[in-house]
């Protein structure tokens, strides 16, 4: 069995596919997911030079909007 705490869609396509031979969509994947309520989110960079405090400064400037 496979085990890893995150996954993205692209390496659940291709488990599926070795596995078991079906070929599902990306947009079909994400279906499943949802409807066995696992947690879906977007991966985003993490920039090494970033600044320590960015978060804070983006909540700033979000209340301020």
């Amino acid at each position: 069995m496979y085990e890893e705490p995150n996954i993205t869609t692209r390496k659940l396509h291709k488990i599926i596919l070795d596995n078991f031979n079906v070929d599902y969509s990306m947009n079909h994947l994400c279906e499943i997911v949802h409807k066995l309520r696992y947690s879906y989110d977007k991966s985003y960079i993490v920039y090494s030079k970033m600044f320590a405090d960015v978060e804070i400064k983006l909540k700033e400037r979000l209340r301020d909007l």
